[in-house]
């Protein structure tokens, strides 16, 4: 294969992949806008507001430094190694730090949604730690198929919840 060939290939691959994540929300507001009072769609696009603002300041986007670094040694086994550990442990370590001063700040969060908004954080980040790792490894097929899994499973329990359960944006869930 062609070296211009693969880069068009590996190009469309991460298009995929970017556009499975990117496009969510698209995709998803029809089924909001037609299930959801305007008052439970504005407490979900809040909800991913604030987990949009929360993933760079609880990761300090280390998983976009896992990518550039995973790059760098691709052909280097024992630097992979230590790339992948060092940033799952710091991830990790972050997400313990968010989670205790989440849970100091609980009482004084006046939101109903606290737990769900604590936990989206938490997979996110996992998420998109796992991606850039397949990514930087030069993974692309992972990475798309990662991508489009996340987005599939977003959309199906989207449905599942708002349409088949009319669950809607429940009270009281979190107490």
């Amino acid at each position: 294969m062609s070296r211009e060939s693969k880069l068009v290939k590996n190009t469309f691959i991460i298009t995929v992949g970017k556009i499975c994540t990117q496009l969510i929300t698209f995709f998803l507001l029809p089924l909001y806008t037609a299930v959801l009072s305007t008052e439970e769609y504005g407490t979900v696009d809040l909800l991913n507001i604030l987990v949009s603002l929360l993933l760079p300041v609880v990761t300090f986007q280390i998983e976009q430094a896992i990518f550039r670094y995973l790059i760098e040694v691709r052909e280097k086994e024992e630097e992979k190694k230590k790339i992948i550990s060092t940033s799952f442990f710091t991830v990790s370590f972050n997400i313990l730090i968010y989670l205790i001063l989440f849970g100091i700040s609980y009482k004084f969060i006046n939101n109903e949604y606290k737990v769900f908004l604590a936990t989206n954080v938490v997979v996110y980040i996992y998420a998109s730690l796992f991606l850039q790792i397949a990514r930087g490894l030069g993974d692309n097929k992972k990475y798309a198929l990662g991508s489009f899994l996340s987005a599939f499973t977003t959309i199906i329990f989207n449905i599942l919840f708002l349409v088949v359960i009319k669950l809607g944006v429940s009270r009281n869930a979190t107490g």
